[in-house]
């Protein structure tokens, strides 16, 4: 293995016997927390032991596997082999795993449990969550690409924007400039109902439309069968326009909303909203440190909010949203949150 790739592992193990140390270790079956660990992305089941070098059994493809990733590689062609596998790798110690729940659907889970009926399992999800909140040095250079590319794309498209323009014509400019800079066109998200490709263009009061979607923004959308995003409405003039946009460089994302309007404001409210925003998040900033727990954030921000009348439109109108900002990396809604009842202290390397 690689030198990050050991890293990764151990901090993996090193997390298993400081928050589960009586697990035999946790086994991965999550695209991204395999590919975190492995450099591959294919399909397959990565047992991470406590201690110890991993083993990935790998059901789809093994020669891809092979060729990309930096732990051992198995064929999986049937669980039960896998039981005996693991067996003779490990002992008879290799009883009780760690698995993921929160990424697996209960069929799947319920194939692993019967093939493999003499172990324990028990939820890992907290495991690779937290390993993965600390970002190393390259991580963080693939985000700042990403932030930077879509910095530009913004810029280049709104040189063409005009107020008879569709949202999704705008988001098409912008998808167009993102995809040019190499983005891979995909915004990853470890929650269920919360696919997107790019991102959000929404003006007016279209921005405000209630969604299904877990953020305070979510759109119009094109159809009721994918209610979020931008609409077919044109943009029109004098009215916010909302873009939260996101890239992908090298697997890793960005998450990055702009306000723009075509014109002058037609209602200083939207001004005076707009600057208490911005208030918001420059005095959020001078807390963003090490040793900050994550809910004094959030508790900052509602009060400045709500200092400033504007505590019942905090984070959605009518269906606000409990946070007011989250981490990412490969995944868009990645941990820590910045929410009321998140405890956890933030350190150097979260995202």
């Amino acid at each position: 293995m690689t030198a990050r790739s050991w890293t990764r592992i151990e901090n993996i193990q090193r997390e298993l016997q400081r928050s589960a140390p009586d697990r035999a270790g946790i086994v991965l079956t999550h695209a991204v927390d395999v590919y975190y660990a492995t450099r591959t992305m294919q399909s397959g089941m990565l047992f991470v032991p406590i201690d110890g070098e991993p083993l990935f059994f790998v059901r789809r493809s093994v020669e891809r596997a092979m060729h990309e990733s930096c732990v051992a590689v198995r064929p999986l062609v049937r669980l039960r082999d896998v039981v005996a596998d693991v067996y003779a790798r490990w002992g008879s110690n290799a009883q009780t795993w760690a698995l993921p729940l929160d990424t697996l659907r209960t069929d799947q889970f319920m194939r692993i449990r019967d093939a493999c009926a003499t172990w324990t399992w028990v939820d890992g999800a907290h495991v690779i969550r937290t390993v993965r909140m600390i970002k190393e040095e390259g991580e963080i250079a693939a985000m700042r690409r990403a932030a930077v590319l879509v910095d530009h794309a913004l810029r280049a498209a709104w040189q063409h924007v005009h107020s008879e323009m569709s949202e999704v014509a705008l988001l098409a400019l912008i998808e167009a400039e993102l995809r040019a800079g190499h983005d891979v066109r995909l915004i990853r998200a470890r929650a269920p109902h919360m696919d997107i490709q790019t991102g959000i263009v929404s003006s007016g009061a279209r921005a405000a439309m209630p969604s299904a979607f877990d953020g305070p923004l979510a759109g119009l959308g094109l159809h009721p069968a994918f209610p979020k995003g931008a609409s077919a409405h044109a943009l029109g003039c004098g009215v916010p326009i909302v873009i939260d946009i996101g890239a992908n460089v090298d697997g890793y994302l960005t998450d990055q909303t702009r306000i723009g309007v075509i014109g002058e404001w037609t209602d200083a409210r939207w001004v005076r909203t707009y600057d208490t925003a911005v208030h918001i998040l420059r005095s959020l900033e001078r807390l963003l440190k090490p040793g900050t727990p994550c809910h004094v954030l959030y508790a900052h921000a509602l009060q400045l909010a709500e200092q400033a009348g504007l505590g019942n439109h905090f984070m959605g109108d009518g269906q606000a949203v409990s946070f007011v900002g989250h981490g990412i990396g490969l995944e868009i809604d990645e941990w820590p949150v910045l929410a009321p009842r998140c405890e956890t202290v933030l350190a150097p390397g979260m995202v």
